[in-house]
């Protein structure tokens, strides 16, 4: 037999074998049925067959986006729709529709798991709903499709008869009771409630697993029926099997709840004397009774754990939450017993435990707003147990108490009038005022949080009065000392508290004599500060909590701080001045009434810092003081310039986010205003060098602005030489460590010469002490002892020591003063990037500004101000090319290119004392920029542009300047290009 032939590389490659195709896809059918279908035909052909079974399947699918869509198309193509804008009614035969009842949807509530019936409950109860509903199809389409008809259907496809398949058949039989048991089913005709009753209580007796969910569903349907019917049921419920169980006792509360006056012959109230042994009962074996049904055996298993509670707690929580205080006392007399008693036990089981928390959280949702219930529930042994079990990870039970502390927050938020109740017992009765410390969270924050305004008094009294008691008369500041500040910050935090910013004000400004009967040491008081300025600052992300500030330093009073009588004087003065803004509105500054609510915080900040001891701020005052009549003797950029030299840069000084955020928002008030040489004057102080030399003169400008030009001119011959001294070790992202690498002390001879006695020899050869020859000596010098040697040896260890200290406090010293000079330029920096995004189109003192930027990249040895102002130059450089149109409209450039010609040459200056290519960047964005204005308001001042690189470029050649780095002259280039081409 001859061999096959094998294929050449040329040839196509064969087709593969059929067995090797891909296995169809079940659902691809399906998928296209719920794509292509539209109705159903009153004479099916197979393929209209074919389409109806992968629906079907579809209906009963696991998947459950698949049975919702399915329920959705088979709802509408059987009964049409009438809650949408374009309703439509049924078109489909009483035959075909019987059909469709009998063959596909009640055979499938027998079928499958749970989650592939869901579909199928849908559709049968939207049927019943628009068959025996307000719609009533079956009176004027579906005549024979009765309440009795669709009854006896279920009970003809849901046999209870049949033990191999038992649960499946009452399953079933469930799910179709529940279709019929709805609201607009029902009040049609009383008569249907008493036909479906007894169903549901035979089901309950023959299958003891669905018990429960028999039980639930008559406790819902009891809520819609009328007094009447609602006493027929409970007296059913009594002469059956359900009469003295849980769900018994929760279908009478459900009952109860709706007709308080109804009356039963197994119940006379919920916890009544004679029925409350019994109540007691079945409330505890309900505790864990559904894990029993459907999680297997009690254990302590987290699965376990977190199973559904019986739904009579559910009712029990509601009717009691609808009673409020009349029911006080029969709660309690269930809450103690079973749940304080019994699941929280001494010997009581996690289990136990873990459902006593889950009922916690379940009453807790309905009496939160009620305090004499809420006092019940906040009982002793679970708080105890909540507070141990969430304060440690290893314990058994953090994770459900942890869900517990959450539960507790959430409800604090959605019912703002339940935090006082729920305060009162985390932070006293039966909890702790230290309940934050002694559960490791940040649960009282979270409570505090949601503070209504009107609740704001009540809750600082109730924060106020265990720190009274605890602290008054004490040396040092309690534990609840502490608490109470940190609750205080909290409360402040939220913005809607002033109360809680002046008492936060009182423990942190107050003289001696005021806090000293509460144990307040000046640490604490140091952290009471701390606190206070943090929590305006939190409360002053919000433009409009700023008035939090003013308020509050304006309200303070003079007796209770300590302050010197000329101090006492321009304070004085100031919160006149701000009093009139906050309450005068014909009271401006400036002639702007928005401005002048703006510098209202120039004037409350400085009182801030005078209260909190900040030295120099005193002069601030007088600064601030003097505004008036600055304005009306120099004009009002005189008065501009006082506001960013006295006040904002004093302010930003200090690392402090409430100063940050407070110079911010002056200074965007005061921005349209500021002219080139305003914006100049801020700009010089980015030339403070970042050593311990530029910091010095940086806290001496500080201290006395008024000599700063001076200082200024001979801060640049200084720095120069720095900058010299540093160029050649910048790469870019290098940070260079300037003054902070010299760390080492020189040794202190002193301290050794003392240390070491005539034992120590000078540089000559000579014992220290005087000059005589080494050999006559040392002859004449006795051998130390033992214990003079040890002596010695402590001595010299203490003298290096002391050494070794000397090296790195100056080391640490240096570090200090190099973050803060680096922390002030990028408080400056803030300011700048300010103004880009508030004055965009302000080209002129704008363009201004960018010799100082690009000297400060040069200039920097910190690689983040770099990077920094590299993004404020890219990210400008953008937003003008975006708006360059509108900026041309806006006036004549043409006049201002002059200006822009001579601010390039000054960014050219700048360029070529720093080889790197960050640095490049930055002034590649400033001529970039300033190059793209001058070219659309004048494109034929281009050759001129092109000219002063050419110049630049020959000077870096042979000048000593370093070359700037090469991507600043190709990035020129490569503009030039587009603007030949007309790209730009």
């Amino acid at each position: 037999m001859a061999k096959k032939r094998a294929p050449s590389s040329e040839e196509a490659p064969q087709v593969p074998n059929k067995r090797f195709k891909r296995a169809k896809n079940p659902r691809d059918d399906m998928y296209k049925a719920l794509e292509s279908f539209t109705s159903f035909p009153t004479q099916p052909d197979w393929e209209d067959h074919q389409t109806e079974q992968n629906l079907y399947k579809a209906l009963t699918h696991r998947i459950r986006d698949l049975q919702v869509k399915a329920a959705a198309l088979v709802s509408k193509a059987l009964v049409g729709e009438s809650e949408t804008e374009e309703p439509s009614e049924p078109t489909i035969s009483e035959e075909e529709f019987k059909r469709h009842l009998e063959r596909y949807l009640f055979p499938a509530l027998t079928k499958g798991d749970t989650v592939s019936r869901e579909g199928t409950f849908r559709v049968i109860s939207k049927i019943l709903s628009a068959l025996l509903g307000d719609r009533n199809l079956s009176s004027t389409l579906y005549p024979s499709l009765t309440f009795d008809e669709f009854l006896s259907m279920l009970v003809r496809f849901t046999p209870l008869d049949e033990s191999n398949t038992g649960d499946d058949q009452a399953l079933g039989r469930l799910l179709g009771l529940r279709c019929f048991v709805q609201k607009e089913v029902l009040e049609k005709d009383t008569e249907r409630w008493r036909k479906v009753l007894p169903m549901l209580l035979d089901l309950a007796s023959k299958n003891i697993e669905l018990r429960l969910a028999c039980g639930a569903i008559i406790a819902d349907a009891v809520g819609s029926l009328s007094k009447g019917e609602a006493t027929w049921t409970t007296n059913a419920i009594a002469s059956s099997p359900l009469a003295k169980t849980a769900e018994g006792l929760a279908i009478w509360v459900a009952a109860l709840q709706h007709h308080p006056d109804l009356k039963s012959e197994n119940w006379k109230k919920p916890v009544s004397a004679r029925s409350a042994p019994n109540v007691l009962n079945l409330l505890k074996e309900s505790a864990t009774k559904v894990l029993n049904e459907n999680a297997g055996p009690v254990n302590n298993g987290k699965a376990t754990w977190s199973a559904p509670l019986h739904f009579v707690w559910s009712r029990l929580a509601k009717y009691f939450g609808n009673l409020g205080q009349a029911g006080r006392k029969d709660f309690a007399s269930i809450w103690t017993p079973v749940v304080e008693d019994y699941l929280f036990a001494k010997n009581a089981t996690d289990l136990q435990k873990a459902r006593g928390f889950l009922i916690f959280q379940r009453m807790l949702i309905e009496v939160a707003t009620d305090e004499a219930l809420v006092n019940t529930i906040f009982s002793r042994n679970l708080m105890s147990c909540l507070q141990n079990h969430a304060s440690r990870k290893d314990r058994h039970l953090h994770g459900v108490a942890i869900e517990t502390l959450s539960a507790i927050e959430e409800i604090a938020a959605l019912k703002p009038k339940s935090i006082v109740p729920i305060l009162k017992n985390l932070l006293g009765n039966n909890g702790s005022y230290e309940f934050e410390q002694r559960t490791n969270t940040k649960t009282i924050e979270k409570v505090l949080k949601p503070t209504e305004s009107s609740d704001i008094k009540q809750v600082l009294e109730l924060l106020e009065a265990p720190f009274a008691k605890a602290s008054t008369g004490k040396t040092n500041l309690s534990a609840t000392g502490n608490a109470y500040m940190r609750y205080l910050y909290y409360l402040a935090s939220t913005g809607n508290s002033i109360g809680a910013l002046q008492k936060l004000s009182t423990l942190a400004f107050g003289s001696s004599k005021v806090t000293s009967k509460y144990g307040l040491t000046e640490s604490a008081k140091a952290n009471c500060l701390t606190q206070l300025e943090s929590a305006l600052a939190r409360a002053g992300r919000s433009v409009e909590n700023f008035d939090l500030l003013c308020q509050l330093v304006a309200g303070v009073k003079p007796k209770n701080v300590e302050l010197d009588d000329d101090v006492l004087e321009q304070q004085k003065a100031v919160v006149k001045t701000l009093d009139k803004i906050l309450r005068d509105p014909e009271f401006v500054l400036f002639g702007d009434r928005q401005l002048t609510n703006a510098l209202a915080l120039a004037h409350a900040m400085p009182l801030f810092m005078v209260y909190s001891g900040v030295p120099g701020a005193d002069s601030q005052l007088i600064a601030i003081n003097s505004l008036l009549e600055t304005c009306e003797t120099k004009g009002e950029d005189a008065g501009l310039q006082l506001v960013i030299v006295y006040i904002l840069l004093p302010i930003m000084y200090r690392p402090s986010s409430l100063g940050r955020q407070v110079s911010k928002h002056i200074f965007e008030a005061i921005a349209p205003r500021l002219d080139i040489e305003t914006m100049r004057m801020l700009l010089e102080r980015l030339e403070f060098t970042e050593d311990k030399a530029g910091y010095s003169e940086l806290v001496q400008f500080i201290d006395a602005p008024e000599g700063s030009d001076d200082e200024d001119e001979d801060e640049e011959d200084d720095g120069s030489g720095s900058e010299n001294d540093s160029e050649d070790s910048d790469e870019d992202g290098e940070e260079e460590s300037g003054d902070e690498s010299d760390g080492t002390a020189d040794i202190d001879q002193e301290q050794l010469l003392k240390a070491l006695g005539s034992h120590l020899l000078d540089t000559n050869g000579e014992k220290a002490g005087d000059g005589e020859d080494d050999e006559s000596d040392s002859e004449e010098e006795p051998d130390m002892s033992d214990s003079e040697m040890m002596a010695m040896n402590d001595t010299l260890v203490a003298a290096f020591d002391h050494i070794s200290g000397k090296g790195a406090n100056e080391a640490n010293e240096a570090k200090k003063a190099t973050a803060g000079v680096v922390q002030f330029k990028n408080r400056i920096l803030d300011l700048v990037e300010a103004y880009l995004q508030q004055q965009p189109r302000n080209t002129k003192v704008i363009f201004a500004q960018f010799p100082y930027l690009v000297r400060l990249a040069s200039q920097t040895k910190s690689s983040d101000i770099r990077a920094r102002v590299v993004d404020i130059l890219s990210r400008y450089r953008k937003r003008f090319l975006k708006d360059r149109k509108q900026w041309l409209e806006e006036g004549k450039r043409k006049k201002q290119v002059s200006d822009y010609v001579s601010t390039l040459e000054d960014v050219h200056k700048e360029v070529g004392h720093r080889d790197s290519q960050m640095f490049a960047k930055a002034a590649s964005a400033a001529c970039l920029t300033i190059a793209a204005a001058v070219v659309a308001a004048d494109k034929k001042k281009i050759g001129r542009l092109n000219k002063m690189h050419e110049k630049l470029e020959a000077e870096l050649m042979t000048e000593k300047r370093k070359k700037v780095h090469k991507s600043f002259f190709e990035t020129w280039k490569a503009y030039q290009q587009s603007v030949s081409g007309g790209a730009e």
